[in-house]
């Protein structure tokens, strides 16, 4: 009897070992196969085990009341000794009354083994997540995070682990506010297409028809090309002061002496400046400043009642604090006091499953505008770039996934959205630094096994 035989999906390999090797302690070389064999076929192969552990043991008494009235019965056997025999003149093993105490040993320990593999299931992939967090929280130094599992539009998963702010004691949960860092230029990206579809503007209009004192090295920059990196703007805007606050103009103003890195749609480099200038367009074309008209247009008609801007001075319900680490220890990380539109808001993973559901209706933004959104970057020479308007494009273990990941001092943050699987995952985390989209595509391969990385 081989191994691969003998067991099957309910008795894993190592059970099946153990049980193997108790065998053979009991029973002759000559007779091994026989008895497993005759087990397996007799008493393994019919019982029907369902993983629940009533169920399972009740199979186990049933064959048992069953198995011992044969051996009984057969203990005035006419059959001497089995010893060594040859297999021509061996007799029925169950026929033999010095194996009766062996065998019914056996078939106890075979269906005892059973009905273990059939109650000590894989973990579900709530407790494989749960498990996975908390041992790359400790790892990683991580303060608290706050993790949504959004599946076939329902948040099946909406939870936090770790403290919120460690000096108050306050427990991480599903309700915990984060600022989100970058994830916030997907929504920035969003409003420009609600202007689009409210006729007042073009992605391919040129930005110095909305900024005209724009210098003339702008000429051929568009819209479309500062929301999806290949404006040739730099990383950051110069003017910028995390401890001042300033004028939309006045930080956009500030690039107009910068010579460009490119000449417009010659190539790709991230850039948080070309959001300040977006932010300053929707202000200007809106007539409201622009996080107003984000949160009139966007966060009201969702009922993202947790979902604004930054803020050091207004009180934030359920609010994390942020914390960095620096050589293992937790340290209060620094709080920058004007709003950044490249990194703008404040954030919960229960409103980013209600904007992650959004995206797959029509209710905010149309057809077109999501085609728009998640189409590639393409250059002057034809080539594309896996980037859209505030989404990446690159696939994962071939699926296809549209994402974005974030930080900011003390804070974290990623989205991975998985359309045609209908599975979203949302990390947020009060820890700066922390790669939290390797966090959420590990947390996708326990709800989708074919997003699991295979390992060496």
């Amino acid at each position: 009897m081989k191994l691969n035989q003998f067991t099957s999906n309910r008795v894993p390999q190592q059970l099946a070992r153990y049980c193997i090797r108790f065998i053979n302690r009991l029973i002759a070389p000559d007779l091994r196969e026989e008895v497993l064999g005759d087990l397996h076929e007799r008493y393994l192969k019919p019982v029907k085990l369902h993983g629940k552990a009533k169920a399972t043991m009740r199979c186990l008494l049933e064959a048992l009341v069953y198995i011992r009235p044969a051996f009984i019965k057969r203990q005035k056997s006419e059959y001497p000794s089995i010893g060594r025999q040859s297999a021509v003149q061996r007799p029925d093993p169950f026929n033999n009354p010095d194996m009766i105490g062996n065998y019914f040993k056996i078939a106890f320990s075979l269906l005892l083994v059973t009905s273990l593999a059939a109650t000590a299931q894989k973990p579900s992939p709530e407790k494989q997540a749960d498990a996975f967090i908390f041992r790359k929280m400790q790892e990683g130094h991580i303060t608290g995070l706050s993790l949504a599992v959004v599946k076939n539009g329902k948040v099946i998963k909406a939870t936090g682990y770790g403290l919120a702010n460690v000096e108050t004691r306050t427990a991480a949960t599903g309700a915990t506010v984060y600022q989100i860092g970058s994830v916030s230029k997907q929504i920035v990206s969003a409003a420009i297409m609600i202007l689009q579809q409210d006729g007042k503007l073009n992605i391919t209009d040129k930005v110095s028809r909305y900024i005209p004192e724009a210098p003339a090295a702008w000429k051929d920059i568009t819209l479309q090309r500062l929301l999806n990196h290949t404006a040739g703007l730099p990383l950051d805007i110069p003017a910028f002061d995390p401890y001042k606050i300033q004028t939309d103009s006045a930080l956009t103003g500030s690039l107009f002496p910068v010579p460009l890195l490119y000449a417009p749609g010659d190539s790709l480099s991230y850039s948080n400046a070309a959001y300040f200038v977006i932010a300053d367009v929707i202000r200007r074309i809106s007539g409201m400043p622009w996080n107003e008209f984000i949160s009139k247009r966007i966060f009201q008609p969702l009922n993202m009642t947790s979902t604004r801007t930054t803020t050091t001075t207004e009180l934030v319900k359920d609010r994390a604090r942020g914390y960095n680490v620096k050589m293992g220890i937790t340290i209060n990380a620094e709080a920058w006091i004007p709003v950044r539109p490249s990194g703008a808001f404040l954030s919960t993973v229960g409103d980013m499953a209600k904007w992650d559901a959004v995206l797959y209706g029509n209710a905010i933004l149309n057809e077109e505008s999501k085609r728009q959104l998640w189409s590639p970057a393409k250059g002057n020479t034809g080539w594309e770039v896996a980037y859209g308007l505030g989404w990446g494009l690159s696939p994962f273990q071939g699926h296809k996934r549209v994402f974005h990941n974030g930080g900011m001092p003390g804070f974290s943050a990623d989205i991975e959205r998985f359309i045609d699987d209908k599975l979203t995952i949302i990390v947020l985390c009060n820890t700066g630094g922390v790669e939290a989209d390797h966090l959420a595509l590990a947390v996708a391969g326990f709800y989708n096994k074919s997003l699991q990385v295979k390992g060496p």
